[in-house]
C-alpha cells in the first residue's frame, strides 16, 4: 500500500530537519580544520551499554540514559538504580555512552532518553521539536584547552613538540582535547606530519598515559585531578579559554517529580565527590520544585 501524501510529508519534514541539523553540527566540528593539509580517518563509533535491574515488574518500561563516557554511566546508573522512584516505575536503567559528531545528533533525533548529557549545540541549534523533548537541569562550567606536561613548561614551537610526544583526544567533536589544540598547531605554523601525536579515547586516558610516562604532553580541557596536584609538578599552557561545556537535558514529563529531585542529588553528589574540576563546577539550573 502507497503512503498517504501526509506520511510522505511528515517523513520528508523529519529528512529535511535532520540534514539541517547535521550540517549545523558538522560546521561547528569541522571550523577550523579546512586549513589542515589531511583529516584523520574517524572509525565507525561503537554505542556501549551498561544496564543494572531496578524493579522485579519484566514489562515495566526502561528508563534510558545518554552518557559520554563508561565510568559516569556505571555511576549514574547505579545510583539511579537504588531509588524507590525508578524501582516502583522502570524495569532497568540502560545507559548507552562513547558518542561522537554526526551520530550524536543522528541518536537524539531517533530515539527518547529520559536523561541525556550534550552539549546545548545539540539540542538548542537544531530543531524545534528537539528544544520541546528536553529541559536543560544541569549545566557544568566553562573550561580551558590546555597543554599540560609534567617535564617542563610546554612551548608552541615545532622545536619543543616535534621532540615530544603528544596525546589528543581521539574524538573531533572535542574542542578542548582535539579541536582547539590542533588549530593552535596550526596557527603557529607547525606540520602536524612531523609531531608524534597519539589519540586517547578520554581524557582520564590522556591523564594515565601522560603519567605514566607514554606521553610528554597531553591537550586537554580537564585540569589534573586533585590527588596528582600535590603528588607530581605539573606545567600547563593555556590555549583558549571560555570553552562551553555540557549540560544534563531531562525529559519534559519528568520535569518536577520525584525522579527529577533524585537525579539532581545524584549530580550534586557525584559532583562533590569527584576529583576532576570539571565535575566539581557543575551548576542546577533547573531544580525540582515539589
Amino acid at each position: 500500500m502507497k503512503p498517504s501524501w501526509r506520511q510522505v510529508t511528515t517523513i520528508a519534514k523529519y529528512y529535511t530537519r535532520y540534514a539541517a541539523a547535521a550540517a549545523a553540527v558538522l560546521g561547528v566540528v569541522v571550523a577550523g580544520a579546512l586549513n589542515s593539509v589531511s583529516l584523520r580517518a574517524v572509525p565507525a563509533v561503537q554505542y556501549n551499554t551498561y544496564e543494572c535491574a531496578a524493579g522485579e515488574t519484566l514489562d515495566a518500561p526502561e528508563f534510558r540514559v545518554l552518557a559520554y563516557v563508561e565510568a559516569q554511566a556505571v555511576k549514574h546508573a547505579d545510583a539511579l538504580c537504588e531509588h524507590p522512584t525508578i524501582r516502583r516505575s522502570y524495569s532497568r536503567v540502560h545507559v548507552m555512552w562513547r558518542h561522537r559528531d554526526l551520530n550524536e545528533v543522528r541518536i537524539i533525533f531517533d530515539q527518547q532518553f529520559d536523561l541525556l548529557l550534550t552539549k546545548p549545540e545539540f539540542v538548542e541549534r537544531t530543531d524545534i521539536d528537539l528544544i520541546a523533548r528536553y529541559v536543560p537541569i544541569a549545566v557544568y562550567g566553562d573550561n580551558t584547552s590546555r597543554f599540560i606536561s609534567l617535564q617542563s613548561q610546554p612551548k608552541l614551537t615545532a622545536t619543543h613538540l616535534s621532540s615530544r610526544t603528544l596525546g589528543l583526544l581521539d574524538n573531533p567533536n572535542s574542542v578542548s582535547g582535539h579541536q582547539v589544540p590542533r588549530q593552535a598547531i596550526r596557527n603557529a605554523g607547525i606540520d602536524e606530519r612531523l609531531l608524534d601525536i597519539r589519540y586517547y579515547e578520554t581524557h582520564g586516558d590522556l591523564y594515565a598515559a601522560l603519567i605514566a610516562g607514554e606521553l610528554d604532553v597531553i591537550a586537554t580541557g580537564l585540569a589534573l585531578p586533585d590527588h596528582h596536584e600535590s603528588e607530581q609538578p605539573h606545567f600547563i599552557l593555556p590555549i583558549q579559554e571560555g570553552l562551553k561545556s555540557p549540560r544534563w537535558y531531562l525529559r519534559p514529563p519528568l520535569v518536577d517529580t520525584p525522579l527529577h529531585c533524585h537525579v539532581v542529588s545524584i549530580l550534586e553528589e557525584i559532583s562533590a565527590n569527584s576529583d576532576v574540576i570539571f565535575e566539581q563546577g557543575i551548576e542546577i539550573v533547573r531544580g525540582c520544585r515539589l
